[in-house]
């Protein structure tokens, strides 16, 4: 690949979501049954979730390289941007439904009070960096989640899957921050986050992933009441 391809973030995007669209129409799983829920939860998510890309990019949090990109913007977001909130998910519900169908042998449960420390943890976080956006936000609204998900239904399979898939997070996130380009295609200001990076992805991806990811989880197993 020309790692100075304007197809790069494209690229990523459609290599993550590919092989689970591909699958969709397995007949065990019947991803593709729930494709109305699968839109709704999505598309739910993906507008909340612009809002806060787009503000943050206005706001010089984080920004997006030209030269990974087509230059098609919507809202001064690249379009790769905005198919990464319908991709992503989509990926992450998809392997949802599979884990969940092959695993249903195993615990699902998980105690309250394993949330609420986590939660408690992720406010502790927000709260000592209120003055960095990216860190207050990721590890606030991470905290939110957690204490919400406490005593849901989901919330084991919601764990399981977001630890199973942090193996992909860890490959698409990695590109689109640098590990592979003289440049991220997405960069941050650091005086924004903690400046703590698992190569060269910010700790705070993780938790903006998990809710990116959870939010959509959450509304799809609910089935999208309202």
């Amino acid at each position: 690949m020309n790692y100075n391809s304007h197809f790069l973030y494209l690229t990523v995007d459609v290599l993550s979501v590919i092989v689970p669209f591909a699958c969709s129409f397995e007949k065990r799983i019947n991803f593709w049954g729930n494709r109305k829920r699968i839109a709704q939860s999505i598309g739910i998510v993906a507008i909340g979730f612009i809002i806060w890309d787009a503000v943050f990019t206005r706001l010089g949090v984080w920004g997006f390289s030209p030269n990974y990109t087509l230059g098609i913007k919507i809202d001064g977001l690249p379009l790769e941007e905005i198919l990464f909130f319908i991709c992503i998910p989509y990926s992450c519900l998809f392997s949802y439904e599979v884990i969940n169908y092959f695993g249903k042998k195993f615990s699902n449960k998980i105690r309250p009070n394993a949330f609420i420390s986590m939660a408690v943890g992720c406010l502790v976080i927000a709260i000592i960096h209120y003055d960095k956006l990216y860190t207050l936000t990721a590890f606030g609204g991470a905290a939110i989640f957690l204490f919400l998900l406490r005593n849901q239904v989901f919330a084991f399979a919601f764990i399981r899957v977001y630890i199973i898939t942090l193996i992909p997070f860890l490959i698409v996130n990695g590109i689109l921050t640098g590990y592979i380009t003289p440049e991220p295609v997405v960069w941050y200001n650091d005086a924004e986050n903690l400046g703590i990076r698992l190569g060269t992805i910010p700790v705070e991806d993780f938790f903006y992933g998990m809710q990116l990811n959870g939010w959509v989880v959450w509304l799809y197993a609910r089935g999208v009441r309202g």
